[in-house]
């Protein structure tokens, strides 16, 4: 079985175009993330995109935020080319290849964000995640992930995969990418929103909480305590 960042350096050619039809919510889903970036602090706030991808969060982020500077983290290098060229002539956008899972992230972040990333790690690895943000942040700063998520029994997760499914079979994507996202679902490690949501709580964030959520799609958030707090 290919590691999973070469598995999204081959599917990185095209990636941006697909995404919008593999997501039954998509517009609700990133737009989402607009409505959530909090308002900026004065000057320019920091943003760490984990996962980034080809940029669309780092996109929505600096439509959302002008002011922002964003370093975007994949470990995926041929990602990392897609989203370099998106923003070719955006100096406050660069880039860093990582696992971010366990490599050295840089701490002073006024925003973390991240999509359809997360979770690949599973149960521990996403607690170990969400603890080594909450010191990266800086006090006021948040964290906001949009990702996929586990339904809260098997019959209500079946439910959920039957109906992402069958979105799939009727986008009219050819069946070659089909299969090819259906090899990439292989790895993921989804866990429950409800879970997750606990851990933020328990490592110390506050203002925890969804604020979308279809089938297995959510957008959630927390704040690491003190400085000024921001409104949504």
């Amino acid at each position: 079985m290919p590691a999973l960042h070469q598995v999204f350096d081959q599917a990185a050619e095209g990636y941006d175009a697909l995404r919008s039809r593999v997501i039954p919510c998509f517009q609700d889903f990133y737009g989402t993330i607009a409505r959530l970036v909090p308002e900026c602090p004065q000057g320019e706030p920091a943003v760490l995109d984990l996962g980034a991808g080809t940029g669309l969060v780092s996109a929505v982020v600096r439509a959302a935020c002008p002011g922002s500077r964003i370093l975007a983290v994949d470990e995926s290098a041929g990602m990392l080319e897609r989203l370099e060229e998106r923003f070719a002539h955006d100096e406050r956008v660069s880039t860093m290849v990582m696992d971010y899972a366990s490599g050295n992230l840089p701490a002073g972040w006024d925003l973390i964000v991240s999509a359809l990333s997360i979770h690949h790690l599973d149960d521990a690895g996403k607690k170990r995640l969400f603890a080594r943000l909450f010191g990266r942040l800086k006090p006021g700063g948040w964290f906001i992930n949009a990702d996929l998520v586990q339904g809260s029994s098997q019959e209500v997760e079946r439910g959920y995969q039957d109906a992402w499914r069958e979105h799939l079979e009727a986008s009219g994507i050819p069946r070659e990418e089909l299969d090819e996202i259906y090899q990439r679902m292989t790895y993921d490690r989804t866990s429950s929103l409800e879970a997750q949501l606990i851990w933020l709580r328990a490592r110390g964030f506050v203002d925890v909480d969804c604020h979308y959520k279809y089938n297995n799609f959510a957008v959630y958030a927390g704040r690491r305590p003190g400085g000024p707090e921001a409104t949504h």
